[in-house]
């Protein structure tokens, strides 16, 4: 591929593939029928034992933490709440992190996304950590992420 050509691809986020939808349902619980249900029963949960404030209860963020424990409410809900619980106590790893610096990461190609799946449809994320060590300041820092 020349070095001079820069390929542009939108990046999917619709429903993942039949195969994968198939996947999920036998190895996380994740059911088409079910998911709205599980999702209202976890933002139920958030604001009954207001253990913690999410920014987002959006079905995209809460989907994250449901498909992390296998659809069981009562583990997402214990992760979300240990996510902020970490997030509180440990601001270095947040604070300096912002799209601007998030975008000098993509203009670095740090961190690209090809426009294709792999064979059983999943994303692709290739990291060159490697080629940029350099540029990323410390996390630690509470600099900016990347010079």
């Amino acid at each position: 591929m020349p070095a001079d050509t820069d390929v542009l691809s939108e990046l999917d986020l619709g429903e993942p593939p039949q195969e994968l939808l198939e996947w999920a349902k036998e190895n996380i619980n994740e059911d088409l029928e079910t998911r709205d249900e599980l999702l209202e029963e976890l933002r139920n949960l958030i604001y009954e034992r207001g253990e913690c404030i999410p920014h987002r209860t959006d079905d995209a963020f809460l989907l994250r933490f449901l498909r992390a424990r296998m659809f069981n409410v009562r583990k997402a809900h214990r992760l979300l709440v240990n996510y902020y619980e970490f997030k509180e106590n440990n601001p270095e790893f947040y604070d300096g992190v912002n799209l601007r610096n998030l975008l000098r990461i993509g203009d670095k190609d740090i961190i690209t996304v090809p426009p294709y799946r792999e064979q059983t449809g999943r994303r692709i994320l290739l990291y060159r950590m490697g080629q940029h060590l350099r540029s990323i300041s410390s996390p630690l820092s509470n600099k900016a992420v990347v010079s």
